[in-house]
């Protein structure tokens, strides 16, 4: 019945659902910027039960937090760009919600807007005031919009070969991150399967893709071939973007983190082999080239599955220890430039545990988010 409920979440994750874990990452604001000095920080949580939604946001500087702001549709995501919450409605909903500033509630929506029809929404990349590219996990078209207003104002088409794998409709874009004037995207690329809980798409014999998009033309200039299949996460550091690729759910050894130079656009291959985690990876957050924290979903030995966590090194391709203090990190990470956020959806006592990366020692938490568990986090960083 578990290995039943886990292929059923995992489904529910990439196919129905789009409670995709690269999304849950939400680190925009997470390296300095040129726009107006910081004088608060928060974390910003979307949190799920996965009949309902809601949102919290606590306090860097003391830990405290509020929580059930604003009722929310129950598969989500959030990012912060630049002072503003983008929280995206995800499978079934298709909207974008807009929060300026750290009030969270009802009356500070700056708008709610559809972008499209059973297209689940999977990540929004703000490239300025009036252009981002929203990923849609059910579409074979990257959305433009103004973040403005959020409006529709044009798309990147996708379709076809070689982007779509053996007759798919859509190449299952996941990730997305902005790097000087360009986009990179990560495309998924899997093949729909039948199993006895109803069809999912699973990797089969396919590799993952980055595309790389000049955000001035929105013209495609690169396509990035991996070595490993089901890119769901990606992050950057020291001037390289790292890829975090499950492979198969059923796999725990097919995956693994790639590096590619952001400079040459050329993947250097395989830094981290998959099997030397001891489970399927999914979200990767960098604190430096040589300290990365992974998600690693495994079971125990009595057969129950979690999500952990592991450290580890990028530059030796090692990896360290399962961080301590965490239940099930099902709930997302960010890293704000000091401590690690990690979403424990523990069945009983869930909510948002901080940890040193310099010792992997908890800082605080669980910190209470409300009625509901955890679901994403994102760093938010405005002026007061």
């Amino acid at each position: 019945m578990r290995l039943r409920f886990i292929v059923s979440l995992v489904t529910a994750l990439f196919c129905c659902t789009g409670c995709d874990l690269s999304m849950l990452t939400g680190n925009d604001d997470k390296k300095p910027t040129d726009a107006s000095p910081v004088s608060a920080a928060y974390i910003v949580v979307t949190t799920s039960d996965y009949s309902n939604g809601n949102m919290a946001l606590i306090a860097v500087d003391d830990f405290t937090s509020r929580d059930d702001l604003l009722s929310i549709f129950s598969d989500n995501a959030v990012f912060c760009h630049d002072g503003s919450i983008f929280v995206l409605e995800r499978d079934g909903a298709d909207n974008i919600i807009r929060i300026d500033g750290a009030d969270v509630s009802a009356d500070n929506v700056a708008y709610q807007e559809e972008i499209g029809t059973s297209v689940n929404l999977q990540q929004i990349a703000v490239i300025s005031d009036s252009k981002a590219y929203v990923t849609q996990y059910g579409d074979n078209t990257i959305a433009i919009i103004n973040p403005s207003n959020g409006n529709v104002t044009g798309s990147i088409s996708l379709e076809g070969k070689p982007f779509i794998h053996d007759g798919e409709e859509a190449p299952f874009m996941s990730a997305a991150v902005i790097v000087g004037d360009k986009a990179y995207v990560a495309l998924q690329r899997l093949k729909t399967v039948q199993s006895e809980w109803g069809p999912y798409p699973d990797v089969g014999d396919s590799t993952g893709m980055i595309v790389v998009i000049d955000t001035d033309s929105d013209e495609i200039v690169k396509k990035i071939k991996l070595k490993r299949g089901n890119p769901c996460s990606i992050d950057t550091c020291g001037g390289n973007l790292y890829v975090s690729s499950t492979g198969s759910w059923s796999d725990p050894a097919d995956g693994g983190i790639e590096k590619i130079d952001c400079s040459t656009d050329r993947n250097e291959g395989v830094v981290v082999e998959e099997e030397t985690f001891g489970g399927d990876i999914s979200t990767l957050v960098m604190i430096s080239e040589t300290q990365a924290y992974v998600a690693v979903g495994m079971y125990d030995a009595d057969f129950n599955f979690s999500t952990v966590v592991k450290e580890c090194n990028p530059s030796t391709g090692t990896v360290g220890e399962t961080v301590e203090s965490v239940e099930d990190a099902f709930g997302g990470m960010a890293y704000d430039g000091t401590h690690l956020y990690i979403g424990d959806r523990s069945p009983t006592d869930p909510g948002v545990v901080v940890i040193d990366p310099s010792d992997n020692s908890k800082v605080a938490g669980p910190i209470d988010v409300g009625s509901l568990p955890p679901s994403a986090l994102a760093v938010l960083k405005v002026s007061e």
